[in-house]
C-alpha cells in the first residue's frame, strides 16, 4: 500500500505510523494497530496523538484493557492537563469500569 511504502521510505515518520495504525484498527487488526502505535511511541514517547491512539484502542470494546488505557491517559494528562479528548476518554473508561464491578 501507499502507507507501507511511505514507512519504507521513512521508518521514523510518526505521522505515517499513526496513519497505518489507524488504518489497521479500522480494518479490525487490533494487534497490528497496537504494534504500530508502540513503534510510533518508541520514536516519539510524548506524542499526544500516539498516546491517544494507544489509550483509545486499549479502551475499545474489542480490547477492554482499561488499566492500560488509564496509564496512557495519565501520560497524556501529565504532558497536557487540559487535553480534552483524554479527559473525555478518562470519564468514559471510568464509567465502563464501573459497569464491570
Amino acid at each position: 500500500t501507499q502507507i507501507e511504502s511511505k514507512i519504507l521510505d521513512d521508518p521514523e515518520n510518526v505521522g505515517v505510523r499513526v496513519e497505518l495504525a489507524d488504518l489497521l484498527w479500522t480494518k479490525g487488526d487490533k494487534k497490528a494497530a497496537l504494534s504500530e502505535y508502540e513503534i510510533a511511541r518508541n520514536i516519539d514517547p510524548k506524542n499526544l496523538k500516539v498516546l491517544m491512539g494507544l489509550a483509545s484502542l486499549n479502551a475499545s470494546e474489542d480490547v477492554k484493557n482499561y488499566n492500560k488505557a488509564f496509564e496512557y491517559i495519565n501520560e497524556i494528562l501529565k504532558i497536557d492537563p487540559n487535553y480534552e479528548d483524554a479527559i473525555d476518554l478518562q470519564k468514559e473508561v471510568e464509567e465502563r469500569r464501573q459497569t464491570l464491578l
